[in-house]
């Protein structure tokens, strides 16, 4: 992509990490990064469900150093990242010496005001934003982006990260599935919680996630 203006934002499901000698970015190109993070376990399931694998497939998955996902579907209009362990891709963007905002998606539900003004924050503090009329801004983002809005707008006009696009009846499956957590609670077992628990203890105590 040619920017020609003096940054861009830019998304990615990417862990920043080295393949071949080559690493997927540096601090010489960013500027900045918020980065999202939810509660493996519940990584476990939506995954599951976003891919059509049982949850012993998806713990192997979010454990594998070696993670590589295509960026959407169809896959032959897509291309794949390496996107590593779940516990790798967050240490991955940790270690990236800019401006960082962690964000958690529980968070993000539970206190959406408050999360999208600590995101106006970090960009008022670190870049020298100036917001006009933020609170009707927030207003708005809160309401043109509820998931109930969302998930509306995939059914009527589709979503090019759906597991499917359309069948000769419709929408077949919906990337909007739930946008709850702890859904993991009613679906893993015991044995399942432990193996997330164990390969991630660490990054989990850290992050709030286990005590």
């Amino acid at each position: 992509t040619n920017i020609n203006e003096d940054f861009a934002f830019f998304k990615t499901h990417s862990g920043n990490v080295t393949l071949n000698k080559h690493k997927y970015t540096s601090e010489d190109n960013v500027l900045g990064l918020i980065y999202l993070v939810r509660d493996p376990r519940d990584v476990v399931v939506s995954y599951s469900k976003h891919f059509k694998i049982s949850f012993d497939e998806s713990i192997k998955s979010i454990t594998s150093k070696n993670l590589i996902n295509w960026t959407g579907f169809p896959k032959n209009n897509h291309y794949r990242v390496l996107v590593g362990s779940w516990d790798i891709h967050y240490r991955s963007w940790k270690a990236l010496d800019v401006p960082r905002l962690v964000i958690k998606y529980e968070g993000l539900l539970k206190e959406t005001r408050q999360t999208i003004n600590q995101i106006a924050d970090f960009f008022i503090q670190n870049y020298g934003f100036d917001f006009k009329n933020i609170e009707m801004k927030i207003n708005n983002i809160i309401k043109t982006t509820s998931f109930e809005l969302l998930l509306k707008a995939e059914k009527n006009q589709g979503f090019n990260e759906s597991p499917y696009f359309f069948s000769k009846k419709g929408f077949t499956e919906f990337f909007f599935r739930k946008g709850t957590n702890r859904q993991w609670e009613k679906e893993l077992t015991g044995a399942q919680l432990n193996k997330i628990e164990e390969s991630f203890e660490t990054t989990m105590k850290e992050l709030g996630y286990l005590k």
